[in-house]
């Protein structure tokens, strides 16, 4: 299909597209805030229009040290102080739809999007992003509005930058082994490509999914931690699987996919493996089966030291 609507997980779709295309993109969205830089990577000699004004700086919308991340892979960066627009050209497919470049557009609004594949909306797409690179900004330009963006910074409590530490969670997950439908085998191998796409290393991770009702609604953040559980029918621990970071989730008509990064254990054993995760989620650990007696009791049968 040369078009489609896509009204649920986009920005893993879009990053996806991003990281596959070798290309020089052409992107003009409003805001880019903290971690735009990962979840759109654009490639050397790509454009990218964004509302870069001091007003949508100090108010929190653009964060400039994400630009200067791009900047210095070559990525050429303008600004646009009315733009609302938000455009993606990656080669041949174009995005046009209501997203920033924002954790608040990927993990708290509803989105939608249209992706299309169909020569004049593509063109149309290209020349419309080409039509704003108007105004460039350079270093030094970036540098000061930096300074700006950490201003505006200091002056808040902090209370932003607790909540969003605090979004990074770990969970002790109880599963129990069934099979997934089989009308949903192509859902489940779409999700996974891009799950794939968005792991930060396939040599010492692989990629799982777990699932359940569909109308489950999906509590993970991206970067969060879960301790997949494996139960009976009585709910006694069967066995533990190695703790895996969230990437995305996907709906369908019968069930809901989880889509994780998980370490590959191999033969390491408890303590080895445990050494071998990142501190960040060690540090987790220790904290969550604060609230759950059994999760701690769990946690203590995986992960005694």
């Amino acid at each position: 299909m040369s078009t489609e609507f896509l009204g649920t997980n986009i920005w893993p779709v879009i990053t996806a597209e991003a990281k596959r295309f070798d290309g020089k993109s052409l992107v003009a969205v409003a805001y880019f805030g903290s971690g735009a830089a990962k979840r759109l990577p654009l490639r050397k000699g790509s454009i990218l229009v964004v509302d870069a004004s001091e007003k949508a700086v100090k108010s929190g919308q653009t964060n400039p040290a994400e630009l200067i991340k791009l900047r210095k892979k070559g990525v050429r960066i303008f600004s646009m102080s009315n733009l609302h627009a938000k455009v993606f050209v990656f080669g041949g497919v174009a995005f046009v739809g209501s997203t920033n470049v924002s954790e608040n557009s990927e993990d708290v609004y509803s989105e939608a999007s249209i992706r299309s594949r169909q020569a004049s909306v593509v063109s149309g797409a290209r020349q419309f992003v080409r039509s704003l690179a108007l105004n460039e900004i350079g270093p030094q330009k970036l540098e000061s509005l930096l300074l700006a963006y950490n201003s505006r910074k200091k002056s808040h409590s902090g209370t932003k930058r607790r909540s969003r530490k605090a979004v990074r969670n770990f969970y002790v997950v109880r599963l129990w082994e069934g099979e997934e439908p089989s009308e949903d085998a192509e859902a489940i191998e779409d999700g996974v490509k891009i799950a794939k796409e968005l792991m930060t290393s396939s040599k010492t991770h692989k990629e799982t999914y777990y699932w359940n009702s569909p109308k489950t609604v999906n509590r993970y953040k991206p970067g969060d931690s879960i301790l997949p559980v494996f139960c009976d029918s009585k709910n006694k621990v069967l066995y533990i699987e190695p703790p895996a970071e969230f990437l995305f989730s996907h709906k369908t008509k019968k069930k809901r996919y989880y889509h994780f990064e998980q370490l590959r254990r191999r033969n390491l054993s408890v303590s080895e493996f445990r050494r071998k995760m990142p501190s960040r989620l060690k540090k987790r650990i220790d904290r969550a089966g604060k609230v759950d007696s059994i999760d701690e009791m769990i946690i203590r049968r995986a992960f005694a030291k």
